[in-house]
């Protein structure tokens, strides 16, 4: 491991927070994050300290981070987790917030992060959430987008987890609660398992929605699918394990859970109606049970997918708990076959 420095002083008074970005081949959007990080609102001009950990990116990505960060540093590629411990070995503020290198921060983020964290001694960590549209556009970016969102916004106040794209926490509860578990890998669950082991510390933390990011990743539908179905078996094992938080964001909502079961209910219906087409009829009633179960998430969607726009919208959303429903049964299965949660999220 190496590290480049530019204009902060290790000697200087200690900035009110550091910034830490894993980095991992994000050529295509890491100046963009690292300017909004810079033109951050609320702080004097050394009152951010931003830290890019390069791990072991291939792109070249790493050099166009170099003249936008206070600090450089480089490891191989040993996953996100790792890399923001490694980053916040070497940070040098009290308060740490942890940045995506694809979420592009809105202009007072970082400031409603820290004041959360500055007003109450008593809050350890806060949590921000996606901005209300993407920074990259297309259906399913913001279809996904909407999705986290809406199912984030379900907590509120007082929550027990943490959330690695954006989320703040002091130095000294960080370190007390463990850190992140550096054996999972890639896009994975230490986040979370943060959370629930600052919770398990007595530490206190609390959703900040007013410390916004817009989301640049760039979904296909298959990317998407296959993202969902692979936290859906992450997430089923923890919870089996019981490492999962009590109050992780809702996406195992009794809605969502009740359309799980509708939904195969509809398909066999519809099969039906090839050899006994009055069966579509009653396809109809299961379609409008579900209406009715999502109806606070379908009138959040049409904001965004308004007019016909929500039909598809709503096709991707029963499409979506399919793969996270067959995701779940895998989960059960991986657990059952003794299969680890950590390493890269997997099929099973």
């Amino acid at each position: 491991m190496n590290a480049e420095y530019n204009d902060f002083s290790r000697k200087s008074e200690p900035p009110a927070i550091t910034v830490i970005v894993p980095l991992y081949n994000g050529r295509a959007i890491v100046e963009r994050t690292l300017k909004a990080i810079r033109a951050q609102r609320g702080f004097a001009p050394a009152g951010i300290e931003i830290v890019v950990v390069d791990d072991g990116s291939t792109d070249g990505g790493a050099k166009l981070a170099a003249p936008l960060c206070h600090r450089l540093l480089h490891q191989p590629n040993l996953g996100a987790a790792a890399a923001r411990n490694r980053g916040a070995t070497d940070a040098r503020a009290e308060i740490l917030v942890f940045v995506d290198a694809d979420v592009v921060l809105e202009p007072g983020a970082l400031f409603n992060l820290y004041r959360t964290l500055a007003d109450d001694p008593a809050v350890a960590a806060a949590v921000g959430r996606y901005a209300e549209r993407p920074a990259t556009p297309g259906f399913c970016n913001l279809y996904h987008n909407a999705f986290t969102r809406f199912h984030h916004d379900l907590s509120s106040g007082r929550i027990d987890w943490f959330w690695g794209a954006l989320g703040a926490v002091r130095h000294t509860a960080f370190w007390a609660a463990g850190a992140f578990e550096e054996r999972y890998r890639g896009a994975s669950a230490e986040d979370m398992e943060l959370g629930a082991s600052l919770t398990r510390a007595g530490f206190a933390i609390v959703y900040c929605p007013d410390a916004e990011g817009a989301h640049a990743h760039s979904f296909s539908l298959a990317g998407m699918l296959a993202n969902d179905y692979k936290k859906a078996v992450l997430g089923m094992k923890l919870r089996l394990m019981r490492r999962l938080p009590r109050r992780a964001p809702g996406f195992a909502s009794p809605e969502n859970i009740a359309s799980a079961i509708l939904l195969p209910v509809l398909a066999v219906i519809v099969l039906l109606g090839f050899i006994h087409p009055g069966a579509w009829l009653r396809s109809l009633l299961v379609v409008a049970v579900l209406a009715i179960v999502n109806n606070q998430y379908y009138r959040f969607l049409w904001r965004f997918f308004p007019g016909l726009a929500l039909v598809p919208a709503v096709l991707l959303h029963w499409t979506q708990l399919l793969a996270i429903t067959a995701g779940a049964a895998a989960g059960i299965l991986g657990r059952l076959l003794g299969r680890e949660a950590y390493g890269p999220p997997g099929w099973i």
